[in-house]
């Protein structure tokens, strides 16, 4: 993990070789599941809901999965 940022309730992770994109090429981002799952774990870290999307995936021939973790505004946007 990279760049968590508590104070911002923040934070960048990388994964490479991941299971879920690994032996696949595909035009379209796969890594739901980890991003669902990094999503609980950085609420309970930082105390609040936050959101969690992927910015590059393997699958799309990116060198690594990477999800940018961000709180959830009042007003539900990010």
């Amino acid at each position: 993990m990279r760049n968590i940022l508590r104070k911002s309730r923040r934070a960048i992770v990388k994964i490479k070789n991941s299971a879920m994109t690994r032996g696949i090429k595909n035009s379209n981002q796969r890594c739901h599941l980890i991003a669902g799952c990094l999503a609980g774990v950085f609420t309970k870290i930082f105390g609040v809901e936050v959101n969690c999307f992927e910015t590059n995936c393997a699958a799309k021939g990116d060198p690594y999965c990477r999800f940018v973790v961000r709180e959830v505004k009042v007003n539900g946007n990010l």
